[in-house]
């Protein structure tokens, strides 16, 4: 279950690695989607449950069994202390249990040491267990920057934020134009597109003002701001495209970059290096307006007019038919583009640890941001997404390169903290509260109490369950249904 949200910043791009060519794609597609999406909730499960598993043997408690995954147990070991570490069946989710003297079974998982006999779960101190209940959440915050850090380390190709504008959009009448290039959002200094989109989702259900900052070197490199006025900015919206919404997209010149060998542009002849100028005698000059050309235009002719080493040719091409993520037909060449300004973003393992503790925080903050408002319907709780939607951009962001990809399982492993701290019965939050209201109290609540809490958390988490699930699939459901 995820209750963030992430952004791409524009939808035509993999997650916070805009160009990286380093693709991860050597699985066939059937297995692909799949295993990416395990891989990375295997890891965020394993590292949280670490967690909860560092701190409970550092108080003392025996620790019975260490489980990722949930229902029959496919892989099991003990170690040297008699516990259990297994791998079970359905891989969503994960736990630890501790020895606990009030488990109907709990004389036979006793450990064998007498002293670590007494020192049993239901005996720890309620500031033993409250640290033992954020240890797992701790963990999914230490994974992320260690992620963060390795992609800073590692470098990711990005593409320098310069700016397409679509006529008679927000911006667009605010006095903005293609071509120039975005520094801040809000006052907040971007270098990526990626850092722009997450700018824009942090205002997603306000009012007021959001301010661009742009360069335009058209202007002698002059900075300029410009002031779009929103009111409960997308509060409804179940699919929120900030970025489109306000007329951006990436100033792309209709530029081939790469040909796909065997598709339809192949075939009519369209080279790397061409530059697209007509489409049926149409003018052409970014690489989106030729995409809406192509998408357009399933299984019908075209007539595309491209500059080839100083010379002009026109070819026939005829897309073929494709659906999109909705279940839509579009046209399809097999043609990618080229041409968009890039850079290598790298930094040295010492610089790195300021850019990964930013990003771990900034990431913390904006999901902790958008829960809240979701709780509170300032933005529609249709956002969260899901297995389906968590194994479609595991897949994307592998086949995008190393750096995407590790930089979604931080994003991942942050929400899974976050989730956890909920204060929900049987999450780790709840497990604060009640321990925390025991500290105050001076005495334990009675068992009665913690059996219902129990029940009403276990309610919670399924209807939160049925609710993602219910979402995830009719996002993905083809729009003519």
């Amino acid at each position: 279950m995820e209750l963030g949200h992430w952004y791409d910043g524009t939808k035509e791009l993999p997650i916070n690695a805009e160009v990286e060519q380093r693709s991860m794609d050597l699985l066939p597609t059937i297995l692909h989607y799949p295993f990416y999406a395990l891989v990375a909730i295997f890891v965020a499960v394993t590292f949280h449950e670490a967690g909860h598993f560092v701190v409970a043997r550092w108080t003392g408690v025996h620790v019975v069994r260490f489980c990722v995954g949930f229902g029959k147990r496919l892989v099991s070991w003990r170690d040297r202390h008699g516990t259990e570490f297994a791998i079970a069946a359905i891989p969503l989710g994960g736990y630890v249990r501790l020895y606990d003297r009030r488990d109907a079974d709990a004389a036979e998982h006793a450990p064998a040491d007498p002293v670590l006999a007494e020192r049993s779960y239901d005996r720890l101190k309620p500031q033993w267990r409250i640290a033992i209940a954020l240890g797992g959440p701790a963990a999914n915050f230490v994974l992320a920057f260690l992620l963060y850090w390795l992609v800073a380390v590692i470098g990711t190709t990005v593409a320098t934020p310069i700016a397409s504008v679509e006529a008679d959009s927000d911006l667009h009448r605010a006095g903005m134009r293609s071509g120039e290039e975005i520094t801040a959002v809000d006052g907040q200094a971007v270098e990526t597109w990626a850092e722009i989109g997450t700018a824009l989702v942090a205002r997603l259900g306000d009012t007021g003002t959001i301010d661009i900052d742009t360069v335009d070197p058209a202007r002698d490199g002059s900075s300029q701001r410009y002031a779009v006025s929103v009111v409960n900015w997308h509060a409804k919206s179940e699919d929120p495209d900030p970025l489109r919404s306000l007329g951006l997209g990436m100033l792309r010149p209709a530029v081939v970059g790469a040909v796909v060998a065997g598709e339809p542009g192949e075939q009519a002849g369209i080279l790397a290096g061409d530059r697209i100028v007509r489409v049926n005698g149409e003018p052409v000059t970014q690489w989106g307006e030729f995409v809406a050309h192509v998408q357009a235009s399933p299984e019908t002719a075209m007539l595309v007019s491209v500059e080839r080493d100083g010379g002009a040719r026109t070819l026939r091409v005829t897309p073929r038919l494709e659906f999109d993520e909705r279940g839509d037909e579009i046209g399809f060449l097999g043609l990618a583009p080229g041409g968009a300004p890039t850079y290598l973003a790298r930094k040295n393992p010492l610089a790195a640890i300021g850019d990964a503790l930013d990003k771990t925080w900034a990431f913390t903050a904006l999901t902790v941001q958008l829960i809240g408002k979701m709780a509170t319907l300032d933005v529609s709780p249709k956002n969260v997404a899901g297995p389906i939607t968590i194994a479609k951009v595991s897949g994307d962001t592998a086949r995008a390169g190393i750096s995407p990809y590790l930089t979604l399982l931080a994003i991942l492993s942050i929400n899974l903290g976050i989730i956890n701290l909920l204060p929900i019965p049987i999450l780790d939050g709840g497990v604060v509260v009640f321990n925390a209201v025991e500290l105050m109290r001076r005495k334990p609540l009675s068992g009665w109490t913690e059996a219902m809490t129990a029940r009403v958390g276990i309610a919670i988490v399924a209807a939160l369950m049925v609710l993602v699930f219910y979402v995830d699939i009719v996002r993905w459901l083809p729009s003519s249904w």
